[in-house]
């Protein structure tokens, strides 16, 4: 009989793990790479400094178009709602004068994005009574200082922008047999 056995070293644990049957889960990592002009302009929440200047954004943000996206290849709509949501009830007054708009981005529809889940059966709805502008069918393509380009050519302008990048699995694992 082989043994199966799997060698695991990481900062807090490090040994074989012997195994049955063994199911790997490697994640997501993300591909800001394939949206032009990411890195550069648009704000995200990729790690802790990033999130930080994206709140400081928002506390200095006084008058303007506010653009949450989610990127095509993203799986991570939840902060994309979230997040639209949060900035509108922060801005509710700003937005009910007409000196504030907030949007939502998906790069098909948000039943897609969502996977058709039933507990976010009314988002629509959410977005609708707090004014936030859902647009759909909008793939991100690239991010300048001041718009958002879908691969349609078409444009949203943005005074604030946060996208969710897109994900991709991670390249390789290198597998060992032993006898």
């Amino acid at each position: 009989q082989k043994r199966r056995m799997a060698a695991i070293t990481g900062t807090d644990v490090e040994g074989l793990l012997h195994f049955d049957y063994l199911l790997v889960a490697l994640g997501r990592r993300a591909a800001a790479a394939t949206v032009g002009g990411f890195h550069e302009f648009a704000h995200h929440l990729l790690d802790l400094e990033s999130a930080d200047k994206f709140r400081s954004a928002i506390d200095s943000f006084t008058a303007g178009s506010i653009v949450v996206a989610l990127a095509p290849g993203g799986t991570l709509p939840i902060p994309v709602c979230e997040t639209a949501l949060g900035l509108a009830d922060k801005f509710a007054a700003a937005i009910k004068k007409g000196t504030v708009s907030v949007s939502a981005v998906f790069p098909r529809g948000i039943d897609d994005a969502l996977h058709g889940a039933g507990l976010f059966r009314d988002i629509g709805g959410a977005f609708e009574k707090k004014a936030v502008d859902l647009v759909e069918n909008f793939p991100v393509e690239r991010v300048t200082p001041r718009a958002l380009y879908s691969v349609n050519g078409s444009c949203l302008r943005a005074d604030l922008l946060m996208v969710v990048p897109p994900s991709r699995g991670h390249s390789r694992l290198l597998a060992q047999t032993t006898g």
